[in-house]
């Protein structure tokens, strides 16, 4: 296929598909209309030569194709995140960037409430949105609409890099 006669954006909404499996929930997500969505879902059907997501019962499910695309087109959108996001350097003083983290309330207690008064002082402009933690947790960082998780071991994704901030007895 030629790039250049195909809408990367697309990508963007079959992420949204792929996720979701759904058309409504994916238009929210993408601030489209149900039926714009919808449009987008019959293009990349006619792009893919596959249904990508069929009616069964209720509900819609992922076809094998649309099931082996999910984690592709997952790190595609990240990198190109990555790509657009990416800054010669990170000054805390000037940085205007909202960050996301997932913590829970005893991490925030005890790690997070020293460090984001200190935060406020040395990076005024920084805003950070602190979540809990749980399965969405780890699905939003998988879709990189979290930039940071503090959490147990069984919530980690083992597509991000992990270290251990301390061990709790």
């Amino acid at each position: 296929m030629d790039l250049r006669q195909f809408d990367l954006n697309l990508l963007v909404g079959l992420d949204a598909l792929l996720a979701g499996k759904s058309v409504t929930r994916a238009g929210a997500r993408m601030h489209l209309s149900q039926s714009a969505m919808s449009g987008a879902l019959a293009r990349l059907r006619h792009v893919f030569r596959d249904e990508l997501l069929v009616p069964v019962g209720r509900s819609l499910e992922l076809t094998p194709l649309a099931r082996d695309l999910v984690q592709p087109v997952r790190d595609i959108l990240l990198q190109v995140r990555s790509a657009i996001n990416t800054t010669s350097r990170f000054d805390p003083a000037t940085a205007e960037r909202p960050f996301s983290i997932a913590a829970s309330d005893s991490v925030t207690t005890v790690l997070l409430s020293g460090l984001l008064q200190h935060l406020a002082s040395q990076a005024p402009h920084v805003t950070f949105e602190l979540r809990p933690v749980g399965s969405r947790a780890k699905d939003d960082l998988e879709r990189g609409t979290l930039d940071f998780m503090i959490v147990p071991a069984e919530y980690v994704s083992p597509l991000h890099p992990t270290d251990v901030l301390f061990e709790e007895t």
